[in-house]
């Protein structure tokens, strides 16, 4: 038998109560892309062999390990050839390391016939501690909103997967600067930040459940948009400490404001970065300013593309005999 698994990359459009003033930290929303994505096979194999970028093989033998747990394997796993045929880019604020991580767990599961879901399998690979958005984008995507973490720690309640209008598109930015922190390095970032002021926090609640979900709702691309970028100002308040600024660098947050500039009808910063977003209610639109920049002096040595809300979640396809079983199909393209 061998097994695809296809899924797509995310935004993280950051973290409403850094304090955990009333009991619960963190408290993520973020948005499931159709691209990026990743695209992972396992099959059978005579010895245990990896195909893929280097970057990302400590992640899948690791994801490979944990669902030898799960299938009470005290010898270990058969063995597996795992290609990682498409990856999201690492480091740069699309939740690659989520992704590769529960794309080779769900595979080899499938492959063995063990049976988990997404949320299981990322509390053995311990992802998901802080924010639960890269683990709901891959388990069904569209908007997401979690409840934050208890004090003792735990796993962060989803409180809404709403999918986003079809003709939204989000124009994303990979600027040629410094990588996003992520590992030790975020964790002494978070560690050390300075407390925020419990009137951030609450702007931040006002304007998620008073400005951005309403205009969700009611597909209401304008105010949408307008609540996404106070929203990302003020979460990039919370970090000038770490980041320097309300962004990761001053190229991001030139590029945030060139996308505003140029007819965006929101914009911010993706995680830690440097993937910096402009928000659009119009393809067209999208397309036009994604055509100006790619040859403008921002770009240089950047990438650029436009990407729509995913709909679904990860896209799980089994092929037994020459046939092919599709089990749960999400929309990576």
């Amino acid at each position: 038998m061998k097994v695809r698994v296809e899924t797509g990359s995310r935004l993280h459009l950051g973290f409403l109560d850094l304090g955990g003033g009333v009991g619960r930290r963190y408290g993520s929303l973020g948005i499931s892309l159709n691209r990026p994505g990743v695209l992972l096979e396992a099959e059978a194999a005579s010895a245990w062999f990896y195909q893929g970028p280097e970057a990302f093989r400590e992640r899948v033998e690791e994801a490979a390990g944990a669902v030898s747990l799960l299938a009470g394997r005290a010898e270990g796993l058969p063995p597996i050839r795992l290609c990682l045929r498409k990856a999201i880019p690492p480091h740069v604020g699309l939740g690659s390391g989520t992704q590769v991580s529960l794309a080779a767990g769900t595979a080899v599961a499938e492959l063995l016939g063990v049976r988990t879901e997404p949320r299981r399998l990322a509390a053995l690979l311990r992802r998901g501690r802080r924010s639960g958005i890269g683990v709901e984008a891959f388990a069904g995507g569209g908007f997401l909103l979690d409840g934050g973490i208890r004090e003792n720690g735990g796993t962060p309640p989803l409180l809404l997967r709403r999918i986003l209008p079809a003709s939204w598109r989000f124009l994303v930015v990979l600027p040629e600067t410094a990588p996003g922190i992520s590992g030790a390095a975020e964790e002494q970032a978070l560690a050390t930040l300075p407390p925020v002021d419990p009137a951030v926090t609450g702007e931040l609640c006002r304007l998620v459940l008073l400005g951005l979900l309403p205009s969700l709702v009611e597909e209401d691309g304008v105010a949408f948009g307008r609540a996404l970028t106070q929203i990302q100002h003020l979460v990039g308040s919370c970090f000038l400490a770490a980041q320097g600024g309300i962004y990761s660098s001053p190229l991001s947050e030139h590029l945030v404001t060139l996308l505003l500039e140029m007819g965006a009808l929101g914009a911010g910063q993706s995680s830690w970065g440097p993937a910096v977003f402009g928000f659009f209610d119009d393809p067209l639109m999208a397309e036009q300013v994604r055509k100006r920049l790619l040859g403008s002096r921002e770009l240089a040595g950047g990438a650029i593309f436009a990407a729509g809300g995913a709909r679904e979640g990860a896209c799980i396809h089994c092929r037994r005999d020459a046939e092919e079983e599709e089990r749960s199909c999400g929309s990576p393209e």
